[in-house]
């Protein structure tokens, strides 16, 4: 198992909230199939809409550390930290990924203190507790049926409840080709389901400009699919510069419209045993919001 350090730093403009962050994951090998983990995230953040935001918190910040342990039909990590954007907390997390068979496979998440973005009132002012549960089954090498369930529960960033949800996806899966340029197919069905509490939004009310302002999602559903082309070069240790792009045409039932994402960029080897993808992203509505997301970044990946 290899070393290895993974950064992620870029520019996010999401309605109501413009951010520049970086992100830092280190894996160092320990013995045993073992290794120590450790993240560090920081951002800037700043109102680009007064409508959606009378304040936010100017900074967000977190670092934890874990242990993940590696097997021959997978791999289970433990993590802590500390998180701290409108208020400080505390967070853990445990995850399970196994497989089950050739064909199928499955990966368990539980967190307390999780990241949410489900909506920018979450994203510097909450977070939620979650079981996710993701299973994988392969009918052929080429082709898979994915399905991702999660149930949350949702708090402001010192601790007052603001409601729960359930949210999916169900996703059909062919690649048509696994060399590059690798293309996938992807037709899926999303959703969310969300159950709002009464009252007090704790450190979130000083950040509204109503008061009833709904600060984690309305319900909603898509049906859409996934058009990609040589993302193998977004992710992965390839060497050689190459494009990638995807696309994703959708119907938002919530709307009663049409809608669209995609990414693009181009990614591949700098100095040796590294990677480097430059990326720009944008998405007409995210969930059940009315938002729209564009997003530059780059992710460098090295081998040490």
């Amino acid at each position: 198992y290899a070393d290895y350090a993974l950064i992620n730093m870029g520019y996010l403009n999401r309605t109501g909230l413009s951010q520049t962050y970086s992100e830092l994951h280190n894996s160092y090998y320990l013995a045993k199939g073992y290794s120590f983990e450790t993240d560090l995230f920081v951002s800037s953040n700043f109102i680009n809409d007064d409508e959606v935001f009378k304040s936010m918190p100017g900074t967000s910040t977190a670092f934890g550390i874990g242990i993940k342990k590696r097997f021959a039909r997978g791999f289970y990590q433990f993590d802590i930290g500390m998180k701290d954007s409108a208020d400080s907390y505390e967070y853990l997390s445990f995850k399970y990924d196994t497989s089950l068979s050739r064909r199928l496979s499955m990966e368990l998440s539980i967190d307390q203190g999780a990241k949410a973005e489900e909506s920018v009132y979450l994203m510097v002012g909450g977070y939620k507790d979650r079981i996710g549960l993701q299973a994988r089954y392969f009918l052929l090498e080429s082709t898979q049926i994915g399905l991702y369930l999660e149930s949350a529960d949702f708090f402001s960033d010192d601790g007052q409840d603001l409601g729960s949800g359930i949210s999916g996806r169900l996703e059909y899966s062919y690649l048509q080709r696994s060399a590059y340029p690798d293309i996938s197919i992807t037709p899926y069905y999303t959703f969310g389901d969300y159950t709002l509490s009464d009252g007090d939004k704790g450190v979130i009310n000083k950040m509204l400009n109503f008061p009833d302002t709904n600060v984690i999602s309305d319900d909603f559903w898509y049906a859409g699919v996934d058009l990609s082309y040589g993302m193998e070069n977004r992710y992965n240790y390839t060497r050689v510069w190459r494009p990638f792009f995807s696309v994703s045409p959708y119907y938002n039932g919530r709307e009663s419209q049409y809608n669209y994402w995609f990414s693009a960029g181009m990614g591949g080897e700098v100095f040796g045993e590294d990677h480097l993808s430059l990326c720009v992203e944008y998405s007409e509505s995210i969930g059940g919001t009315n938002d729209t997301l564009w997003r530059t970044s780059f992710r460098y990946k090295i081998l040490y």
